[in-house]
C-alpha cells in the first residue's frame, strides 16, 4: 500500500510576504568586527584590492542553521562554515555571526583580480548529517559541485499560503530532485 500524499494545492495567487518572512543578510565588517553602516554597505560590484582581508557578517532574522561557501577565483567552491574552528552551524538573531571573527582562517581577495563569490544559505534546522557529501564535503577543501547554483539547488526553500497551511499536515513527507543531481531523489518532511 502506497503511503497517503496530501493532494496538491492550487492557488492563483502568489505568496505574499509577511512579517513572519525570513532574511538572511551578508555585509561587510570591518577590522573591528563593528558593522558598516547601511549606507557604507557596498553594492553587489563592490570590488577588494588583490590581497584585501575579507571580513563578512551574517545576520538572520530568526536563528537559524547557516551554511556559507566560496566560489573562488578557479570556480572551485569550498564550504568555509560551519568548519573545524566553529562547528556548529548556528546563528542566533541576537547575535551575527562574525566571518571569520575568531576562527582561525582568512578570506583573502585573489591576486589575478578575478570575480570570487561568497553564497550563504539558511535552514531552521541542522542539516549537516542530512546533504549529500557533495554539498557538506570537508570544510576548506574543494566540494564536487560545478556552481553555486548547482549547490543552491540543494537548499530548497518553498512558500505555502498561510489560507493553505492546513492541509499540509506536520510530519508530512516530501520528495525533491534537481537537475543538479540526476537521478538522485531527496527526502524531506514538513
Amino acid at each position: 500500500m502506497a503511503p497517503a500524499v496530501a493532494p496538491p494545492i492550487a492557488t492563483t495567487e502568489p505568496p505574499r510576504e509577511t512579517a513572519e518572512t525570513r532574511r538572511l543578510a551578508i555585509a561587510l565588517a570591518p577590522a573591528k568586527g563593528k558593522p558598516r553602516p547601511a549606507a557604507a554597505a557596498p553594492d553587489a560590484s563592490h570590488r577588494f584590492k588583490p590581497g584585501e582581508r575579507i571580513r563578512l557578517q551574517v545576520t538572520s532574522s530568526h536563528d537559524a542553521h547557516v551554511y556559507c561557501y566560496l566560489q573562488d577565483e578557479l570556480h572551485r567552491i569550498v564550504r568555509f562554515y560551519p568548519n573545524r574552528f566553529s562547528k556548529s552551524a548556528q546563528v542566533r538573531a541576537d547575535k551575527p555571526l562574525d566571518i571569520p571573527g575568531r576562527m582561525r582562517f582568512e578570506l583573502v581577495a585573489n591576486h589575478r583580480n578575478v570575480t570570487e563569490t561568497v553564497a550563504c544559505f539558511a535552514s531552521d534546522r541542522d542539516l549537516m548529517r542530512e546533504l549529500p557529501a557533495e554539498v557538506m564535503g570537508t570544510d576548506f577543501e574543494k566540494l564536487e559541485v560545478a556552481s553555486l547554483d548547482d549547490l543552491s539547488s540543494v537548499y530548497v526553500d518553498f512558500q505555502v499560503p498561510e489560507t493553505q497551511l492546513a492541509l499540509v499536515p506536520k510530519d508530512q513527507g516530501l520528495e525533491g530532485r534537481s537537475a543538479a543531481y540526476a537521478g538522485r531523489t531527496f527526502e524531506g518532511t514538513v
